[in-house]
């Protein structure tokens, strides 16, 4: 399969953006070399098509929010409906309020909704959360969570990280139970992980970690 279209996009990009992606995720290289497109031109249900005109499944589904695929009807004609309208205000907006509202139907037992665009940004507000409330500083982590500063500086991509910073989360192993035992000390503020990853929890790995932090007073995200 030749992608002439994508090389050259990527060829420009290369000579005025580092990286040449905006979200890693999205990067060639997550990718098979040869075998995946670099740039995409449109999307239609689960399908999309590269600017070479090469048709895909997308599997990732634009990385995860796209649940009811490309272009679906519905959203797409309330996106139109509201552009008629404006779509960023100095001020609140109704919508805001309607949708916190659906939210709560869905989950009763959420105390209170807080909307934002990128996981990143919300799994930093949740840190910052459990330690304004715990009083505590230290962080566990598993599995990817974006890239501020408290969770990129446990990974390979720490440049420009504050050893300071790096000090106050720690990394654990998913189903390593007596690996995560050892971490878990009274100065955690939270545990935040991704309940599935790439194996399934094995020996209640999930209920043992739960029980665990409410033992030690601390917070599970």
């Amino acid at each position: 399969m030749n992608f002439p279209k994508s090389d050259d996009l990527y060829a420009r990009a290369q000579k005025i953006m580092h990286p040449v992606t905006q979200t890693l995720a999205k990067g060639p290289g997550q990718y098979t070399k040869g075998a995946s497109p670099k740039y995409v031109k449109r999307g239609q249900g689960a399908h999309v098509w590269d600017v070479d005109g090469n048709e895909y499944i997308d599997y990732q589904m634009a990385i995860g929010p796209l649940s009811l695929g490309y272009a679906y009807p519905k959203v797409d004609e309330a996106i139109k409906a509201q552009l008629a309208d404006g779509i960023t205000f100095s001020m609140m907006h109704e919508l805001e309020v309607e949708l916190a509202e659906l939210v709560n139907e869905v989950i009763p037992n959420a105390e209170s909704i807080r909307i934002s665009k990128t996981g990143a940004d919300v799994t930093s507000a949740a840190v910052r959360v459990a330690r304004a409330f715990t009083g505590r500083e230290q962080v566990l982590c598993c599995g990817y969570h974006g890239w501020h500063d408290w969770y990129i500086g446990t990974t390979s991509r720490s440049a420009g990280i504050p050893q300071a910073t790096k000090d106050l989360t720690t990394a654990f192993e998913y189903n390593n139970l007596e690996g995560f035992k050892a971490l878990l000390t009274p100065e955690v503020a939270c545990v935040i992980l991704e309940p599935f990853i790439y194996d399934e929890p094995k020996d209640n790995f999930l209920h043992e970690v739960a029980r665990l932090c409410k033992e030690n007073g601390t917070l599970l995200i």
